[in-house]
């Protein structure tokens, strides 16, 4: 009956508010845990590290921090992304979501997280939409907190920083090692998007095992 739909109309906007307003209150919680320097640590996993379930810091685990450390120094010695992938799945070593192959992106994102340094960027992204939750990447939409010395480090922040200059670098075009050649990172398999790699032997196919 058409009062049964209005009421159902008007729980539902009651519903709505209501939700709102815990998103909201929430988001300040968060907002205030930030300031004072507080990690928001249980929305993703990465490798290297553990959260103790008693404070929630980050624990180093000793198998995966020295994954990353040979990551890092696979790009500081010149390896491309694509060549770190290769080295990494010939090994047999997994993604930190534990999948057989990587992504560049992933390999890039390892390489440019502050966390291995030892440190914490805060509100790197927000609930943009608090009925689907979808998140977004925070450009100055709320303001960030940067927390020097939260954790132990994985990698020392002199290598953290020189792999930053290197990034950049690189990202520039700026050819700054003798593996940097004209054609690196621009050829890719159409079927699983790996790049190929210089060999002075026969190349074989990124697809295969």
């Amino acid at each position: 009956e058409a009062s049964g739909e209005l009421m159902v109309t008007i729980l539902a906007s009651i519903a709505q508010q209501e939700s709102a307003s815990i998103s909201q209150n929430t988001r300040m919680g968060w907002q205030y845990n930030f300031q004072q320097g507080k990690p928001m640590l249980n929305q993703s996993r990465f490798m290297g590290y553990t959260k103790n379930r008693g404070d929630m810091q980050l624990a180093i685990v000793p198998e995966e921090a020295e994954i990353v450390r040979s990551i890092y120094r696979m790009y500081l010695e010149g390896f491309s992304a694509g060549d770190i992938i290769f080295a990494l799945e010939e090994k047999k070593i997994r993604t930190p979501g534990g999948k057989k192959h990587w992504l560049h992106s992933t390999v890039n994102s390892m390489l440019r997280n502050e966390k291995f340094a030892g440190d914490l960027l805060l509100q790197k992204s927000y609930v943009a939409d608090f009925l689907t939750k979808r998140r977004e990447k925070n450009d100055g939409v709320f303001p960030q907190y940067y927390v020097e010395n939260a954790h132990a480090p994985i990698v020392p922040k002199e290598v953290f920083y020189r792999v930053q200059g290197e990034f950049e670098r690189r990202r520039e075009g700026t050819a700054v090692n003798d593996r940097k050649y004209a054609l690196s990172g621009k050829i890719f398999c159409a079927e699983c998007g790996k790049n190929y790699r210089r060999s002075a032997g026969t190349e074989r196919h990124p697809c295969q095992p």
